[in-house]
């Protein structure tokens, strides 16, 4: 018996368009706030 696939999975209802900017806006931005940071010299003044 097989079962059947679930049809309430964000990836089976969701068109591909709104799941790529659903997940890549994130990660773009967490790219860039880590470009960002590794620019900026954290240092603690003496």
């Amino acid at each position: 018996m097989q079962e059947k696939p679930k049809e309430n999975s964000i990836f089976a209802t969701q068109p591909v368009g709104i799941l790529i900017v659903k997940f890549a806006l994130p990660c773009v931005t967490a790219l860039a706030v880590n470009a960002i940071g590794s620019k900026v010299e954290f240092t603690q003044p003496c």
